[in-house]
């Protein structure tokens, strides 16, 4: 991700790869974000928003987790307000 510029990532938590099931593969992806140089937003737009929300990994990256249109679209709203402020 350090080789493009993103103003924003929108993620599901769970993928489905070559046949393989990777419940905690959103996970994965902000490990790698937090990793790299640059650490646009991320929002998770997953249907067990639930299971997320306490998460620490998360918390500390500054991601947020949704499970409905609306929220999806007011966090990338504020998300993307933030950033542009920051950059």
């Amino acid at each position: 991700m350090d080789s493009q510029r993103f103003d924003l990532v929108i993620s599901d938590m769970h993928r489905v790869k070559d046949g393989t099931e990777e419940p905690r593969a959103g996970l994965k992806l902000l490990r790698e974000m937090r990793s790299g140089r640059r650490r646009p937003p991320l929002v998770f737009y997953t249907s067990n928003s639930v299971l997320f929300t306490a998460n620490e990994e998360i918390s500390a990256y500054g991601a947020v987790v949704t499970d409905t249109a609306r929220d999806l679209f007011a966090e990338v709203r504020q998300a993307l307000r933030r950033h542009s402020a920051e950059s």
